[in-house]
């Protein structure tokens, strides 16, 4: 199984002229809001926080926030992953919490918005879908044509939907996610674990690293 070169991937709209310009060339040129599957009761042991975090991931947010409330990362509670090169705002619950705790944390990138409560703790699949805006900055043509262009291309996604590509996101940090799966399906358990937990390439966190080297050590 090899990962297909997002160069060559076809186009719904190929035939129709591009606006030309930059995305992402800032953190908040890429935003996502998660919409909740669930309005909050407002009462429960549960509280909700919605979080807004900026250029790091969702994993990262929730380890810095366990660490600042002395808590473990698997007691925070979150619905799914935002994307780490962007502002994204999501909800997450932490239960027996005072409310003033939350509302009072100081954390680089991450600000806790809003707090309420509820009756559970809120789970991978808990969100109706995110709402994405994208900014587009140093267009090479007029904005009026732009919009125009864009409106165009719009209208062909609506009938036909939107192409559902596996992209580099869908890798890994390591880019061998899809190696991971062929061992798993192969029944290749050693293989599986050398890959996930070993293989120390120089270039990861050095916690992580030193913990691939222990493996590979035996340790």
């Amino acid at each position: 199984m090899s990962r297909v070169n997002d160069s060559v991937l076809p186009c719904l709209t190929a035939d129709l002229p591009g606006i030309g310009g930059v995305i992402k060339a800032r953190h908040e040129d890429f935003m996502v809001e998660e919409l909740a599957l669930y309005p909050a009761s407002g009462e429960g042991t549960h509280v909700y926080a919605y979080v807004e975090k900026r250029g790091i991931s969702t994993h990262d947010a929730i380890a810095r926030i366990a660490r600042v409330l002395d808590r473990r990362r698997n007691d925070i509670g979150f619905a799914g992953m935002k994307d780490a090169k962007a502002v994204t705002r999501q909800w997450i619950s932490v239960e027996h919490i005072d409310t003033d705790v939350l509302l009072g944390l100081d954390i680089p990138y991450i600000k806790i918005l809003q707090v309420t409560r509820h009756t559970n703790k809120i789970h991978l699949g808990h969100l109706a879908g995110n709402r994405f805006k994208l900014r587009i900055r140093d267009f090479t043509i007029p904005l009026k044509q732009a919009v125009s262009r864009a409106e165009q291309v719009l209208s062909i996604l609506v009938q036909k939907g939107a192409p559902n590509y596996f992209g580099p996101q869908r890798f890994g940090n390591r880019n061998d996610g899809h190696l991971l799966g062929r061992a798993i399906v192969a029944d290749q358990k050693d293989e599986f674990l050398a890959a996930f937990l070993g293989r120390p390439t120089g270039h990861e966190n050095p916690v992580i690293l030193s913990a691939r080297q222990s493996y590979e050590k035996g340790d």
